[in-house]
């Protein structure tokens, strides 16, 4: 590739991630699209790549790469560099002899603006040192890996004490165990980059939640244990020490956004102080010096740190308009008596939310922090999502609070996600069922109906005529597919949407359950039980083969002309149709209607089924080997169609 071809092609390619990212705004605190978000990346590690190409042709050539362009480390110390438009930035993946590396390259270049590391196994005090002095400094990103040593416990009160004075964006993510299930948002593990093996040393699965259990670095660094078996009075003492040496720090007037990705309370660490955990205390102390903070995210946080930090964002985040709370762990969700209180305190204690995502927790349908959301935000709230959230008995339960309510109470509401993140098994309390769902949107308005840009929901409960079930009554399949005509008639209704997702992308699960099986792929990790109805979804109701695998919906609209397709002709403005990992029955003619009346569309992910095709339960091996070179002929008919007739489209 010659120089000045890759300089085009860095220059087209910023151009679309700059495009991308002027269209869904909020792609970087995690409430934009996923599937933008994935794009993203994707042009993102392009860009690398390419100037990756460039840096060797200029050194062949003995030239050197500018600082705009690119900013490479020392030849074979691994690490990546690149820079992010006009903003130099700097991206490193480490080795235990990185840190000296890194700390000289900060030397080296201290108009940096943006830094992000994928794991630190030490930070010390040269890169603290370096790194504070970067007053251009913009964007910083550490993910600190096996952060449980008194050294690296002060280092870090060091870095939160003296922050570079004008960061715009902090994000500090702590991976505690081996399989990286700390992080709410999924960070890859560090490997030596001389091996494949991801396997990380013992010490890893310590908690690092004692990080900010101890004293700043003004006191010594002392550890959790110290801290646990102290009195109250030392340990009351220690914290008082914390939380005064980040507040003499002064005002960071420049953060508008705050992620915090880990655990943020040790357990049994509120032994210390029956009202307030050191992990609270510290984070308090951080916030106020924080007022002009937009956006906070706090992922896989303990339910006990969230008064203390909606009242801190009360008094001193006036103007916090973005909130982002999750648990690490779908599997040990805390539990509901505690979480929903505390949630409902934190926020009950901001005045003008406007984009709100809760991940990885449990509501009940009468949840207080559903009411909460319900009536306080009802004029400001614009996003909504709840990813991979429980919702107990949602299908069947007839009270009013329920989550249509939100539909119809918040009525300027612009985008709704209810889908699981696709790092997440399916359950059915992820899903709406049919029966249900059309009883509900015919019966009360939708008050957003005409504000609503993007709705991400599962819809299931829909009697299909497969091979387990070709016995089933012709009279139950007319109703089956009259329930599907309402439900497209009812989201062919919703004419400013421009993204409508009905199916879930595949991703690398980030939660291993307790009991595995012996299966193989994306889909052979999980007890099979976890996808099979439970006997309560048994007693209220039939379910039709739903989830039989993990990801696949089997008992979803069929999207067919046949079935009621045609009736969503109105979304003009549709740029986006998910229908991923749905047993759908779209064939050349769907797609030919959707180029016809969806003049804006742009992207069909999970349109092709034959990379998730799966073999029924129970199905003769000869019936599934047709119906798969049905399928396969299927995907190639549409394929060909689009490469002739429709070539801006993209599909998956």
């Amino acid at each position: 590739m010659k120089i000045k071809e890759a300089e085009e092609r860095v220059a087209q390619l910023e151009e679309e991630v700059a495009v991308q990212e002027k269209k869904f705004p909020t792609v970087a605190m995690g409430l934009g699209p996923c599937l933008v978000e994935e794009d993203l990346k994707l042009l993102k590690s392009k860009i690398r790549e390419t100037k990756h190409e460039m840096d060797r042709l200029l050194r062949v050539r003995g030239g050197s790469a500018t600082q705009t362009t690119t900013l490479s480390p020392p030849t074979g110390t691994g690490a990546g560099a690149w820079g992010e438009g006009e903003q130099p930035g700097f991206c490193m993946d480490y080795e235990e002899s990185d840190e000296a590396i890194l700390e000289q390259f900060l030397a080296r270049f201290p108009q940096l603006q943006t830094l992000m590391t994928t794991s630190i196994p030490f930070l010390n005090q040269g890169v603290i040192r370096n790194m504070v002095g970067l007053d251009n400094l913009r964007y910083l990103s550490l993910t600190i890996f096996n952060a449980i040593s008194p050294g690296q416990v002060s280092n870090v009160h060091t870095l939160l004490n003296t922050s570079p004075p004008n960061l715009e964006i902090l994000r500090l993510s702590f991976l505690d165990k081996d399989d990286g299930t700390a992080d709410l948002l999924v960070t890859d593990k560090p490997r030596s980059r001389g091996s494949s093996d991801s396997t990380v040393p013992a010490t890893a699965t310590s908690p690092t939640a004692e990080m900010f259990s101890t004293s700043s670095s003004a006191s010594g660094p002392t550890t959790m244990a110290t801290n646990l078996g102290a009195t109250e009075y030392e340990g009351d003492a220690n914290l008082d020490l914390v939380r005064l040496s980040i507040q003499r720090s002064g005002p960071l007037r420049s953060l508008r956004r705050l992620f915090i990705e880990g655990t943020l309370a040790l357990p049994g660490a509120s032994t210390v102080n029956q009202h307030r955990s050191p992990d609270s205390q510290t984070w308090i102390a951080f916030l106020e010096r924080c007022p002009n903070l937009l956006t906070l995210s706090l992922g896989g946080c303990s339910a006990h740190v969230l008064p203390d930090v909606g009242q801190a964002v009360k008094l001193y985040c006036p103007r916090l308009e973005d909130l982002v709370v999750g648990h690490k762990s779908y599997l040990s969700t805390p539990s509901h008596e505690l979480l929903d209180p505390n949630l409902a305190i934190l926020l009950s204690s901001i005045t003008n939310l406007k984009r709100l995502r809760i991940d990885t927790l449990s509501l009940e349908t009468n949840s207080q922090v559903l009411s909460v959301i319900q009536h306080r935000f009802a004029e400001s709230l614009t996003e909504l999502s709840l990813n991979d959230c429980k919702y107990h008995r949602l299908r069947y339960q007839e009270e009013s609070h329920s989550i249509f309510n939100f539909l119809r109470s918040l009525p300027n509401l612009e985008s709704m996600d209810l889908l699981p993140s696709g790092e997440m098994f399916h359950t059915f309390e992820h899903a709406l069922g049919c029966s249900r769902f059309v009883s509900e949107v015919f019966s009360k308005p939708w008050t957003c109906r005409g504000a609503l840009r993007v709705l991400r929901i599962n819809i299931d409960g829909i009697l299909r005529k497969t091979a387990t079930y070709s016995m089933t009554r012709e009279q139950d399949l007319k109703q089956s597919r009259l329930l599907q005509r309402r439900v497209c008639e009812f989201l062919g209704s919703l004419l400013q949407l421009e993204e409508l997702s009905l199916g879930v992308l595949a991703s690398a699960p980030r939660q291993k359950a307790t009991t595995c099986w012996g299966g193989s792929g994306d889909y052979g990790i999980f007890d099979r039980s976890v996808y099979l109805p439970s006997a309560e979804d048994q007693e209220h109701g039939p379910v039709y083969g739903a989830f039989k695998f993990a990801g696949i919906q089997h008992s979803c609209l069929a999207l067919s002309l046949s079935c009621g397709l045609e009736l969503m002709s109105g979304l003009k403005r549709l740029k986006i149709f998910n229908v991923a990992r749905m047993n759908h029955l779209i064939e050349t003619e769907e797609i030919e209607f959707m180029v016809e009346q969806w003049p804006k569309l742009e992207f069909l992910p999970g349109l092709l089924r034959w990379p998730w095709f799966q073999r029924e339960s129970g199905e003769p091996e000869a019936e599934w080997l047709e119906q798969k070179r049905q399928v396969l002929e299927r995907d190639e008919s549409m394929v060909l169609w689009m490469k002739e007739k429709a070539p801006f489209l993209r599909y998956s």
